[in-house]
């Protein structure tokens, strides 16, 4: 698994597409549509472990299960949306902080005093 963490860290073109097919993947549940919550029940752990594995934050991990697991809301786009966050808003080095740091700004801009 360690191998495959700095492979990851590495290569954020790859990031992107492994991302791209997990949100497809997500929505092939869709297909057949009176066994989508019950496919979502399996595939929700498997992903949010990927995704905790991929991103390193266990905030994006939850995150992701708990998407998955609520219904209609798995056709976002999450691992495409952490992906995004952890390329353009890193936490320079911070392992486990990217989400953290993102509800940070989103938290300061909202109650900033004017």
């Amino acid at each position: 698994m360690g191998k495959f963490r700095k492979f990851c860290k590495k290569y954020h073109i790859l990031k992107l597409i492994i991302s791209l097919i997990l949100d497809l993947i997500g929505y092939a549940s869709y297909i057949i549509p009176t066994f989508a919550e019950a496919i979502d029940i399996v595939w929700a752990p498997l992903y949010g472990v990927i995704i905790l594995v991929m991103y390193q934050d266990i905030i994006a991990g939850i995150v992701a299960t708990g998407e998955e697991l609520l219904p209609y809301v798995d056709a976002l786009p999450s691992a495409t949306i952490f992906w995004f966050i952890s390329t353009f808003i890193s936490a320079k080095g911070k392992k486990g902080k990217t989400l953290f740091k993102v509800f940070k700004i989103f938290k300061e801009k909202r109650f900033r005093k004017k």
